[in-house]
């Protein structure tokens, strides 16, 4: 998986307006940032392709992650590029 990177941002001010179109969001100013794992692509050829992966935590076994709940998904993206 080298094309696997963990990615995250140093902390950062986040206002939410008091419009908001979400209702459960209370509005001011909060701190927050952002984590994640990405995956990045080699540029795609014109035509029609499917982007598939699964993410699988688990609390116990070889590849554990100790104090998390069990979760998995399957998440596919159908691509037109023209």
């Amino acid at each position: 998986m080298s094309n696997v990177s963990e990615i995250y941002s140093d902390g950062f001010n986040l206002t939410i307006p008091s419009d908001s179109h979400l209702p459960d969001l209370v509005p001011g100013e909060w701190r927050a940032g952002s984590h994640g794992w990405w995956v990045f692509l080699k540029p795609l050829t014109p035509g029609e392709h499917k982007v598939f992966y699964n993410v699988r935590v688990l609390p116990t076994g070889p590849t554990s992650s100790p104090g998390v709940n069990p979760t998995s998904t399957d998440i596919t993206y159908n691509l037109k590029v023209n």
